[in-house]
Parts: structure tokens; C-alpha cells; sequence
């Protein structure tokens, strides 16, 4: 039986005909003569689409690439139970599949061997949704006993809706209605909602707020059972429930109809940052009786919300930041929020964007949402322009006014000890700052992001935590952080990396009586551990003493590093990671003759401990290295891969040399060779050049150094000065 199954299915390959096989308990066995060649393959799966609705038959292609000397073989493939197997069809090939409800195995075969591309499609319905994806992997392939196979997998979402675009906005589609979600992306203008999309009626606006900021009118189809549009709003059918105002219309003010009766959630409703409304004024006549909690609000405009007293119109906007223009009697009242903070804290927001924190003790932690917390306040961070935290009140908790993006003064009292974590992160509206007396801890990101230009720091400051006044390049991916000077005060015991990507700090002082910090050739210490270098810093020299054990800021732009006696660094900081930006621009590296550790030569690194050359800078400028005598090894990761090293010479023989296993196959080394001194080659790389030229002028203004400064001696007085720089200028002039 299996053979005429076999014959069958081999002439209607050869034929050219489309085989589609739904009978997965029957196997094939159509297997090519035996191949001395080993094989090849990278196996992928696709899915048909990535969100797939519940009940719907989608498939899965599994794929060959990078395809050698596959003839036949076998793998399987794993499935939630969710995910319910129906059919297959071959698209290269003769196959079987066999389904046990958790995995798929699957036989294939093709006379002439297998090529690159979709080699058979297997389709699957969904049967429920999770808000979880569904992984589906290939597993167990056999292609034969020599070769090699990559496997790969993919995931699947099955949800009870799929996002569907129609016309110039995109709707939720479920099974048996759709609902509008959004404005298809930088569109500007009226939208038109029909009574259908995907085939089933338009109902109502999503639940999951979508942006609407494009919308200028909303027209709805006549034959809609569902919905009506008056004046460009989106109402229900009968026009009792107002649904959705375009946000983008150009009108100050809008009227709601005497005939709505419910203003739902989201309809007058603006979450995007940077765009402002036209919108100042809802008036709501009486007939409305409900307006649901999030129906209005904007991030960055007071709306005023115009309409009698004792209504659901006053009650509305005393529960929210509203100016409230009383109809009847004709007067305005201001916006105003406040409430508590704390167990004897209180938080007050004024319509002209003063924050007041009064009351005694500590503020309350708040529950962390993705980069900020559940503030009382976080719908209404765009409105505070002032802080002012009053007398009694001990700290301000984490993310309390992180992304006030407006806040621009913040005034604090002599009894605050601690700001906490994000406190006023990404604070972009900060450009001065003068902490109280008080102070103990300043916490970790407290005023990362912000646009800070001076910072005072009080006597009493004890902590400073990691990235407390950091750059992260929130905006636009360009440092703005402008911190150029810093003091830092005789009881701060801790600094961390505060001052991580501070790009133009370049002037930091300690007080002399500081106990644990200190400043060395303009870099700073903590307790004689290397923490912060500035930016604009090209050579250091280390403090003597020192154990340099981990990466510190501002080390990416140092060219030339000089260690003295007694100081040791870690050998991690030392390693060639293609990924890393440590030391991406160091070219040289000097050492004491004294230190125990290591030793330099012509700007390379040393180990004493196993006369090994142990590491080559990555900006390092000559293309020949002449290594010491005394050399027994080259280490591992010495040399970074772009290194514009290509020719080492050593005057021992090859077995006196051990080399790593992974010695780069790009540097030449020649035995029992050395390489006699050139006459102007002052990077040591055996030939004369413009680049000795700049390394010498570099040299005599005060930075980098001399590689061989023997070789730049043109006027043989045993001293380097501008007369050997116009000799070597005439030299390479006239060669």
C-alpha cells in the first residue's frame, strides 16, 4: 500500500500538480539513495499572520534556507492545545503529518533534493484567546547523521478582535460587531463610518482609548443601526449618548444637544503630549444626568465647563481640574485640585499651576507604572509650573513629579531629608536648583533628565545614588543636560555614577576635608575607586593607590592613560568587547617603572605576572609592534578586531611565543626578526608619514605622547622641541 501511496504521489510531483494531503495518519516513505555529502539546512516557520481572531484557519510556512544535500527527513513540530491542526499542503516535495493535539510530526521527501524557500504549509484554527502569545518550534530534526540543522520558531497572538483599517480610521473587529479605535495614522480631516466593517455592524468607540487628534468631523453612514453623527459628533443611534467629539475640530467652543442624556467615557479626551486642542468650552445643558469618570480631560489645556448649578455639569468639573462658568448666576469658578499624600500630608493644585505640599512627615510611596507612579496628580503633570513644599514635610517620594515637564520652580523646606527615586525625573522645565539644608539622600535618577545648568548641594548631604543628575538623552536622543561645574561637600560619603552622561560636566571641586571623595588630575575618586571622568578629558593619569576595578564615566574618550606605582587595574576593564565603548579612543598606555603589575612599551600594555603582552590600546595608531625581549605570551582579547596593528616582530623563535587560540589571523608575526629604528618614525610602525608629523605636534602641545621618541630626535641634542618638528615636516615633505 505504501508504494502505490509512494508511485501516486511521485507522479503527481512530477506532473507539476499541487499536492494537498489531509490524511495524517498514512506515512511516506519516499527516501533518496544514500549521500556521501554532509547536509545543510536553517528551518523557519511564518506564520500567515501574527494576531489572529479566535475561530479563524491560518497557517504556518516552514521554510528552508541556506539548503544542501537535503533529500529526506523528519521534525516535529510543538502547538499549544489551543491551536487546533486541520491540513497541510506540500509546496516542495512528497510529506506526511501525524497530529497527536500537542505536537505535529512530519516526514518529507523530494528525489532531487530540497531547495531554499516555503516547503510545506500547515493550517491551524484558534479555538480561544489569551493575552498571552502562543509559541509554536520546530524540534527533533533529522536530516540525516552528518550535517547540520538551525531550528527556528515563532509566536502567534489569538485574540477575540483583530485591528482592521477602513477608510482613514482603524476599528476593533470582534466576531459579531467593530468598534472604531482610532484615526488611521497622520490623517487630518472628517471621518466616515460605515454601518459595517469586516462584515459586521459598527457599534460604538472602543473602550481602549485611541488616538483621535486627526478627526474634524465624524459622519455616519445612514443605514448605521447603531450610531449618528450632529454637527460632526459621534453619537449613539437615538442621540441620547454622546460618544466621541473630534478633537481635532477647529472650534473653540461646543454645545452638547438638550436631547443627550450621557456623556461617556472618553469623549472629549486628549492624551497626546504635544498637541493642543481648539477646544476651551463644553457647555452641558441640564439633560445630561451622567458624565462617566474619564469623559474629558487634556493634557495640556483647562478646559472650562459651562452649565447650571446642582447639575451633573458642576459636579463634573469640581471633581476635576475645570474652570466652572455657572450659567445662572454668571460667575467663573477657577480650577482647583487637591488632596492627601501622606498620613498628615495634603497636595494642593491652583489654577495657576502652583503645587503645595503642606502637612508633616513623609509623603507615601507610590505604586510604580511603568516610567512613573500612581501620583494623585499624574493626569495633571503638565500643569505644574511651581512647587512649593512647605515646612514639616520630610520627603518627597519616588516619581512624586517625574515628567512635570512645565515645572520650572520648586521651593524646599529645611526639614526635607531624602528625595527618593525618579523624584523629578525627566523634569525638562529645571534649570536651577538649590537644595535645603537638611538633606541627607538624594536618591537614585532623582533629577536624570532634567536640563539642569547649576546645582547647589547642601553641607548636610550624605548620599548621592547612582544617576541621580544623569543625561539620558530623553529628547530627541541629544544630550541637554548643560551641568558644567559641580562642588561637592566635605560629608557626602557616596557619589556612585551621579553624573553619568553629563556631557559638559568638566569642573568638579571636593572639599579638602572630605573624608571619602576627592578629585585627582580633574577626575573623581570615592574612596580612592575611580567613579567620574569629564568628557572633555583626553589624557589621565590615575591616582597613585588606586584599584581600578570597574568602568567609570568619561573613560570612552580618554586617548592616552598613565598609571603610576601602586595602582592597579582590573583586567575585565581591559577586554576587547566588540559592544563596548570602554577605552573605544585610547591610544596609548604608560606606566611607572615601579608598578608591580604592569609595564608599558611604546604605549602597550605588559603583565609582570606572566611577562605577556596584555593589552593593545583600540585606537591604537601604528601598524607595527616591536615586543621586548622579555615577552613570553600574547593574551587572549589583546587585540580588538578592527585594530590597525597588521605586523608584529619578535626576536625570539616561534616556539618561545604562546599565543592565544583566537590570535587574530590579520597581524603577521615574524620570528627572530626585530625592526631596526627609522629615523622620523615616531609612532614606531617602520615608516615615515604624516601621521609621525601629528603624533609629534600632538606631543609638543601638551597632549598624547611619543611611541619612540629616539626616532624624532632629528637634532641629536637629546631633547624634542619645534626644530625637530620642522625637520621632520622638511623630511616627509621631500620624500
Amino acid at each position: 500500500m505504501k508504494k502505490i501511496i509512494a508511485f501516486v504521489l511521485a507522479f503527481l510531483m512530477i506532473s507539476g500538480m499541487n499536492t494537498t494531503i489531509n490524511c495524517p495518519n498514512n506515512e511516506i516513505n519516499v527516501f533518496a539513495a544514500d549521500i556521501d555529502e554532509d547536509y545543510n539546512v536553517d528551518v523557519s516557520i511564518v506564520p500567515s499572520e501574527s494576531n489572529v481572531l479566535v475561530g479563524d484557519l491560518f497557517y504556518f510556512d516552514i521554510s528552508f534556507s541556506n539548503c544542501r544535500n537535503v533529500y529526506d527527513g523528519s521534525f516535529e513540530l510543538s502547538h499549544d492545545k489551543a491551536l487546533s491542526f486541520e491540513k497541510y499542503e506540500m509546496l516542495q516535495g512528497l510529506g506526511s503529518v501525524q497530529d497527536d493535539g500537542e505536537k505535529l510530526s512530519i516526514e518529507i521527501s523530494k528525489k532531487d533534493g530540497f531547495s531554499n524557500g516555503n516547503v510545506i504549509r500547515l493550517y491551524f484554527r484558534a479555538n480561544e484567546y489569551s493575552i498571552y502569545s502562543y509559541k509554536v518550534g520546530i524540534t527533533n530534526p533529522d536530516f540525516g547523521s552528518a550535517g547540520s540543522c538551525n531550528c527556528g520558531s515563532c509566536d502567534v497572538i489569538v485574540s477575540n478582535y483583530k485591528y482592521v483599517e477602513h477608510g482613514n480610521a482603524g476599528y476593533y473587529v470582534y466576531s459579531d460587531h467593530a468598534e472604531i479605535v482610532c484615526v488611521a495614522y497622520q490623517y487630518q480631516g472628517p471621518i466616515e463610518i460605515p454601518d459595517k466593517v469586516a462584515g459586521v455592524p459598527v457599534t460604538k468607540r472602543s473602550d481602549s482609548f485611541g488616538d483621535f487628534t486627526g478627526a474634524t468631523a465624524f459622519v455616519v453612514s445612514e443605514d448605521s443601526e447603531y450610531l449618528s453623527s450632529e454637527n460632526g459628533v459621534l453619537f449613539n443611534k437615538d442621540g441620547t449618548e454622546l460618544l466621541l467629539y473630534p478633537i481635532g475640530k477647529n472650534e473653540a467652543s461646543y454645545t452638547v444637544p438638550d436631547t443627550c442624556k450621557t456623556i461617556k467615557n472618553y469623549s472629549f479626551y486628549n492624551d497626546i503630549y504635544n498637541f493642543t486642542p481648539a477646544l476651551q468650552e463644553i457647555v452641558i445643558p441640564g439633560s445630561v444626568t451622567t458624565i462617566e469618570e474619564s469623559a474629558i480631560f487634556s493634557h495640556n489645556t483647562i478646559l472650562e465647563i459651562s452649565g447650571y448649578a446642582n447639575t451633573e455639569a458642576q459636579r463634573y468639573a469640581n471633581s476635576g481640574y475645570f474652570r466652572f462658568n455657572d450659567l445662572g448666576s454668571g460667575t467663573v469658578q477657577d480650577a482647583c485640585l487637591s488632596g492627601t499624600c501622606g498620613d498628615d500630608l495634603t497636595w494642593k493644585l491652583s489654577s495657576d499651576g502652583v503645587m503645595t505640599i503642606s502637612g508633616t512627615g513623609m509623603m507615601e510611596q507610590f505604586v510604580q507604572a511603568k516610567n512613573c507612579s500612581e501620583t494623585p496628580w499624574r493626569l495633571y503633570t503638565d500643569f505644574i509650573e511651581k512647587l512649593i513644599v512647605e515646612e514639616g514635610v520630610t520627603s518627597i517620594s519616588n516619581d512624586a513629579f517625574a515628567w512635570c515637564r512645565n515645572l520650572e520652580s520648586i521651593d524646599l523646606p529645611h526639614t526635607l531629608s531624602s528625595l527618593d527615586y525618579q523624584a523629578f525625573y525627566a523634569c525638562n522645565g529645571l534649570t536651577d536648583i538649590e537644595l535645603p539644608e537638611g538633606l541627607i539622600d538624594i536618591g537614585q535618577c532623582c533629577f536624570a533628565g532634567c536640563f539642569l545648568k547649576s546645582v547647589k548641594l547642601p553641607k548636610s548631604l550624605l548620599y548621592i545614588q547612582d544617576y541621580a543628575f544623569s543625561d539620558f538623552e530623553l529628547y530627541d536622543g541629544e544630550p541637554r543636560t548643560g551641568l558644567t561645574r559641580i562642588f561637592i561637600p566635605k560629608n557626602v560619603k557616596e557619589a556612585g555614577h551621579a553624573f553619568w552622561g553629563c556631557h559638559d560636566l568638566s569642573y568638579i571641586t571636593v572639599d579638602p576635608a572630605n573624608k571619602h571623595l576627592c578629585v585627582y588630575d580633574g577626575a573623581l575618586y570615592e574612596d580612592y575607586r575611580l567613579t567620574f571622568v569629564p568628557e572633555s578629558k583626553k589624557d589621565l593619569h590615575l591616582m597613585s593607590g588606586t584599584y581600578t576595578y570597574k568602568a567609570f564615566d568619561g573613560m570612552k574618550n580618554i586617548e592616552n592613560l598613565y598609571i603610576p606605582e601602586n595602582t592597579d587595574i582590573n583586567s575585565d576593564l581591559l577586554k576587547h568587547d566588540y559592544y563596548s565603548t570602554d577605552f573605544q579612543n585610547l591610544e596609548s598606555i604608560t606606566v611607572a617603572e615601579g608598578n608591580e603589575y604592569y609595564a608599558s612599551y611604546n604605549g602597550i600594555l605588559y603583565s609582570k605576572y606572566d611577562s605577556g603582552l596584555k593589552y593593545c590600546p583600540r585606537a591604537y595608531k601604528s601598524k607595527v609592534i616591536v615586543l621586548p625581549e622579555s615577552t613570553k605570551k600574547i593574551s587572549s582579547n589583546a587585540f580588538f578586531s578592527d585594530c590597525a596593528v597588521t605586523d608584529i616582530y619578535f626576536a625570539g623563535s616561534e616556539g618561545e611565543l604562546e599565543l592565544p587560540e583566537n590570535f587574530s589571523e590579520e597581524i603577521t608575526i615574524h620570528y627572530n626578526s626585530t625592526l631596526s629604528p627609522v629615523e622620523g618614525d615616531a609612532n614606531s610602525d617602520g615608516e615615515v608619514s604624516i601621521a609621525d608629523a601629528v603624533m609629534l605636534q600632538k606631543w609638543l602641545l601638551g597632549s598624547g605622547r611619543l611611541y619612540n621618541w629616539q626616532n624624532v630626535d632629528l637634532c641629536k641634542d637629546n631633547k624634542i622641541d619645534v626644530y625637530d618638528m620642522i625637520l621632520l615636516k622638511k623630511m616627509i615633505s621631500e620624500s
